[in-house]
């Protein structure tokens, strides 16, 4: 994907700004947009807004999708390590079984949302990996149990309530059952809030361009993106640039997935005529 960054510069009467084009790496693991912002990337040429352009499956080729305000949600992931004592499944008093545990565990994260949490709010708390012993030795009681999974939300506060319960009910569980315990969680982007002022050029843009049906709205995602951490810190927007046709209707993150590149120059033109119409009316 691409992003476009405007910064207004008077040294050119003719032409009034520059335009920063920055082509991010690691966009898949979260991680990406915070190595460009941690290189100074933002400091250096001080931006004063930024527009992104990611492919979509939801919108046809053709299409664009332009939203303001919340549209994806924070992600972090979680790893809980349970650590008790194995020993042979016919001896179970000699054990620490860290599985029953887990399952205690598990039922009482899933109420943090249930229970805890505002419910006009927007979470999501996911355990999607759980391991432990050895499938070729189901007569041995294993000696620790590892979870993982992820925290999905819109709210900083409920992003860090979730944290605070989730560590305590950990503790708290595993001492009940006498076992060990560790709690990992990786804060990986915030959540994806887009800058009204620049939805509203953004759209004025897609208008003008593609016609009147143009854009469509965004529906809210609880999906992670790390265009935000630019978008936290200026005034930003990620824009979804529709690619389904006949050929291509698999989701993104699908091994079927199949970037459709007739979609390039619609996405240069957008970002490029945004760019231009951003910088006049920035320095004028």
């Amino acid at each position: 994907w691409l992003l476009g960054a405007v910064r207004a510069l008077h040294a050119h009467p003719d032409f009034p700004g520059r335009v920063l084009a920055v082509f991010q790496p690691a966009e898949e693991i979260g991680r990406g947009a915070r190595s460009v912002v941690a290189a100074g990337v933002l400091e250096k040429y001080k931006p004063l807004e930024i527009y992104g352009a990611h492919a979509s499956p939801v919108f046809p080729k053709g299409q664009i999708g332009i939203q303001a305000g919340p549209v994806q949600a924070s992600c972090d992931f979680f790893y809980i390590t349970l650590k008790g004592r194995g020993a042979h499944a016919a001896r179970p008093h000699t054990t620490l079984d860290p599985i029953p545990t887990a399952a205690l565990l598990s039922e009482s994260l899933q109420t943090i949302v249930s229970r805890k949490v505002n419910p006009i709010e927007h979470a999501v708390l996911s355990i999607c990996a759980v391991q432990a012993g050895n499938l070729r030795a189901p007569n041995v009681i294993p000696n620790e149990l590892q979870l993982s999974g992820t925290i999905r939300t819109f709210n900083p506060e409920v992003r860090a309530l979730i944290e605070t319960e989730m560590r305590r009910m950990t503790e708290h569980i595993a001492l009940a059952q006498g076992l060990g315990h560790e709690v990992r969680i990786d804060h990986l982007t915030p959540p994806l809030i887009n800058s009204p002022v620049c939805a509203d050029a953004a759209k004025r843009v897609a208008q003008r361009l593609f016609g009147p049906g143009c854009p469509q709205p965004v529906s809210m995602s609880m999906a992670g993106e790390d265009f935000a951490e630019y978008a936290n810190r200026i005034p930003g927007i990620q824009t979804y640039i529709g690619m389904a046709d006949e050929t291509h209707q698999a989701a993104i993150h699908n091994p079927k997935f199949d970037f459709n590149d007739e979609i390039l120059p619609l996405a240069v033109c957008f970002l490029s005529e945004i760019a231009r119409s951003r910088l006049t009316e920035l320095t004028h």
